[in-house]
């Protein structure tokens, strides 16, 4: 889909043909291909649809994934009944997090994430993958 919507903008001669990084890509790029198209409103309502139910069902399976961390651990598993409070408190922590991306300065925010966290922090992360991989299954040279 990528591809064929920059084609599409490059064919048609688009100012906005060289937007082609992460966010500028969706955010810019894809909307004024759809406004084009035939029938552009409707594509843009499922763009955007499709958008938001992806990110809800991301929400869904982070919130999902710290609970059942937090009922895996024995110290957490007698709290079971109190279940819904976690849910809550794990909710309004990750509100709380991504709220200054919708400020006037989110879009910063969001660079300087986009490039240190997940370009250096990857490749740390790799690195140490690797490394706890040798170490557990005690790789050596023989």
């Amino acid at each position: 889909m990528v591809f064929s919507i920059m084609g599409y903008l490059t064919s048609i001669n688009s100012p906005v043909s060289d937007r082609y990084s992460s966010y500028d890509l969706i955010f810019v790029a894809i909307p004024t291909a759809n406004e084009t198209l035939p029938g552009g409103r409707f594509w843009t309502f499922i763009f955007f649809l499709m958008v938001f139910l992806a990110g809800a069902d991301y929400a869904q399976q982070l919130i999902i994934c710290v609970t059942a961390t937090l009922y895996d651990d024995s110290y957490y598993a007698r709290l079971n009944h109190k279940k819904i409070y976690y849910v809550i408190a794990i909710g309004v922590g990750m509100f709380l997090l991504g709220l200054p991306f919708c400020l006037n300065v989110g879009n910063m925010y969001l660079d300087v994430i986009d490039h240190y966290l997940f370009s250096y922090l990857g490749l740390i992360i790799i690195i140490l993958e690797c490394l706890a991989v040798g170490w557990l299954f005690q790789y050596t040279e023989t």
